[in-house]
């Protein structure tokens, strides 16, 4: 999961994450720039990406963020939730 995974670092954490072939999570506030990222993601690299449209300072976001992605397989350490997170 990458938290802020549409613009600045985050980009870079996903474009890195995405080349080594892990599935991405996606999280960012604005659905128009998280979606053409994914899309530009989708067609540069062979792995599943979920987006969630999410501000993390909602009380309930990260509850919300697990339901959204407990079904998603990433390929790495399946076990351990993984949140790179790049929101100030």
């Amino acid at each position: 999961m990458v938290a802020g995974g549409s613009d600045g670092i985050g980009v870079g954490f996903a474009r890195s994450l995405a080349a080594r072939g892990l599935s991405l999570v996606l999280v960012f506030r604005r659905a128009t720039v998280l979606d053409a990222f994914a899309h530009e993601v989708r067609g540069a690299y062979p792995v599943e990406v979920r987006t969630v449209v999410l501000d993390l300072s909602e009380a309930r976001a990260m509850a919300r963020l697990a339901a959204e992605a407990a079904d998603f397989e990433v390929g790495l350490f399946n076990a351990i939730p993984w949140l790179i997170s790049i929101v100030a």
